[in-house]
């Protein structure tokens, strides 16, 4: 009798729907490779981790970022992992200028 081999399933493993991974802290160095540093369950346990990682210093040569893997499509990241760059500021300037002047000619 050959037995087969048990499969998993990969939502078995990933841990998508696990409840005490719902919050993911994630860290991007200055060469843009994103780090996963803990998961939490719940709001009030990412503001714990983030305190205790913060005075550990793990954040110094780093973008924090926090994703809510529940959360709705297209709203996941409550903090988005983003370092300033010179692009990125004057990308962000020219979009909140282009704000603006919509603004006034409404």
């Amino acid at each position: 009798m050959l037995s087969q081999p048990f499969e998993l399933d990969w939502d078995d493993v990933s841990g998508r729907n696990d409840p005490a991974s719902r919050f993911r802290i994630y860290c991007r160095d200055h060469a843009g490779i994103l780090t996963l540093i803990a998961t939490c369950a719940t709001p009030e346990a990412v503001g714990v981790a983030v305190v205790t990682l913060g005075r550990e210093h793990e954040f110094e040569d780093c973008a924090l970022g926090i994703l809510d893997v529940l959360g709705e499509k297209g709203e996941r990241w409550v903090l988005r992992p983003w370092e300033a760059s010179a692009k990125n500021v004057s990308d962000a300037g020219r979009t909140l200028r282009a704000a603006r002047e919509r603004r006034e000619t409404c």
